[in-house]
């Protein structure tokens, strides 16, 4: 099985049942209803199914959305983006990822 490892629980929204992750672009990878092991910290957390991708400018994601993935402005989480994924200019296209959790720990 794949996993989705997260360092930190952004806006505490991996206590939902639903919740959003952006990530590098990788169409084939996050594929409609593929199934991800999901670990916080190296721990097992749950198992969560793909429901839905949108390919986005990091440049361009809505406040909405930068805010309820990371708890942050889009200014901020753009740059948090870049220092994380070492993105220079012109690397900036990701993918949002909408994840439905299917099993928990």
């Amino acid at each position: 099985m794949d996993k989705l490892s997260f360092s930190y629980n952004w806006n505490n929204k991996l206590q939902n049942k639903a919740f959003t992750t952006i990530r590098k672009a990788m169409p084939e990878y996050y594929a409609l209803d593929k199934v991800f092991d999901v670990y916080l910290k190296n721990e097992f957390i749950k198992q969560v199914r793909v429901e839905d991708t949108k390919l986005c400018l990091l440049s361009k994601l809505p406040s909405y959305t930068c805010f309820l993935d990371t708890g942050y402005c889009r200014e901020e989480t753009k740059s948090m983006f870049k220092k994380m994924h070492h993105l220079t200019e012109g690397q900036d296209i990701q993918m949002l990822i909408i994840l439905l959790v299917t099993k928990t720990a």
